[in-house]
């Protein structure tokens, strides 16, 4: 059975379906951008063993045993991305090939070995990590530029929200879809280049929050699923429609692409600090800072990056980017969404 989903400007076709993501349907005359495939047994031995594998990254989470590892590997123009996670109760291999004909689909195949019968905790675990993470590092050697970031729509205009791990992004996001601003992606911005614009494509329709953020849309965290079964972080899904009880009537997802209109570099919460202050950044560091705030890192040849390269100067000159300081805590941020509300009104129609 087929499942196809639409993400980031692309067509996903999958035998596995998405944890809470509706399948949409393949017509007979499009073609998939990623074919992922999940196998539950073993890859076989010889596959691509020969090749120059090289380590790029190593990431051990201490907080739950497992450990992951990324390896890269290039043959005849064709790049080839090897992710190994494992952990106390399974093993799992995704091997990306990113074929040198770009006419041809990405290739994702997902080998999963569990120590023992899974449940169906297992499963949607698996599938959530394979969604989230092994997909987001395959869309990044499709897309033009990819940002690690936020993404919400006012009147029409996609703003960006960027900042280091533990800013309050996510945070932030939902006090915006809160206070009536539909979310387009949260953490994965991809940006297309576009008739002299750029634009925004949007992600999944859901939300990752940790309790400690989820008093910003007024619910328990009994009230929502979980990620994955061993962490705290909740998952909020979003609607496109009309909610009422949850956005004062207003939508929830953005769920077309909208044009870029403005990126905020979010500065670490100050708590010595009472007033939001918004300034301009310089083109040379605002392109600084889109480079150290791409999602992933993953090198797909010299083209993809010169090209990606061109895609962000092109963006730090003609988009405004403005540096954000903001004071701590939840009780100050609807004086933030309403500073970056006026700011932004201001840098879009100026």
């Amino acid at each position: 059975m087929k499942f196809v989903y639409e993400l980031y400007g692309l067509r996903v076709v999958t035998n596995w379906p998405r944890h809470l993501a509706q399948s949409l349907t393949l017509h007979e005359d499009s073609q998939a951008d990623i074919l992922l495939t999940f196998s539950q047994s073993a890859p076989t031995p010889t596959l691509h063993a020969d090749l120059p594998w090289h380590l790029l990254s190593e990431r051990h989470d201490h907080d739950n045993d497992r450990l992951l590892l990324i390896w890269s590997a290039e043959l005849d123009s064709t790049f080839f991305y090897k992710l190994t996670l494992s952990s106390v109760d399974a093993s799992v291999n995704v091997l990306i090939t990113k074929p040198s004909d770009q006419s041809s689909p990405l290739q994702i195949e997902v080998y999963w070995e569990p120590v023992a019968p899974p449940t169906p905790e297992d499963v949607q675990n698996l599938t959530t990590w394979v969604f989230d993470i092994a997909l987001g590092y395959a869309v990044r050697l499709l897309v033009p530029a990819n940002l690690h970031g936020s993404a919400l729509a006012i009147d029409g205009r996609v703003i960006v929200l960027l900042g280091n791990k533990g800013a309050g992004k996510s945070t932030l996001t939902a006090a915006m879809v809160r206070a009536g601003m539909p979310m387009l992606a949260d953490d994965h911005v991809a940006i297309w280049p576009r008739e002299g614009e750029f634009w925004v494509e949007p992600g999944a329709p859901r939300l990752r929050l940790w309790p400690t953020s989820l008093p910003v849309i007024g619910l328990a965290v009994e009230k929502l699923p979980r990620l994955y079964s061993f962490q705290e972080k909740r998952l909020f899904s979003l609607s496109p429609v009309k909610s009422p009880e949850r956005t004062g009537g207003h939508a929830e997802f953005q769920s077309t692409a909208l044009p870029l209109g403005a990126i905020y570099l979010l500065e670490p919460r100050d708590p010595e600090r009472h007033e939001v202050a918004i300034v301009p950044t310089a083109a040379k560091v605002a392109l600084h800072e889109l480079m150290l705030k791409r999602f992933g890192m993953l090198y797909a040849g010299t083209e993809h990056a010169r090209a990606e390269l061109t895609v962000l100067a092109q963006v730090a000159q003609s988009i405004p980017i403005r540096r954000t300081y903001r004071p701590d805590g939840l009780t100050t941020l609807s004086h933030l969404i309403q500073c970056l509300a006026e700011d932004f009104a201001t840098q879009v129609n100026r």
